[in-house]
């Protein structure tokens, strides 16, 4: 492991299923999911 997955995502709970990117929020996430992987979350 490197230092970022060390120390700055042990914190975050939500992950991206696609590239294994963490957030901190669902809505975080969300966003990124419709901008880098196209989804549609109309939720």
């Amino acid at each position: 492991m490197n230092h970022q997955e060390l120390e700055h995502f042990k914190d975050s709970p939500y992950d991206c299923k696609e590239c294994n990117e963490n957030f901190n929020s669902m809505s975080e996430m969300r966003d990124h999911l419709k901008r880098k992987h196209s989804y549609k979350i109309d939720r």
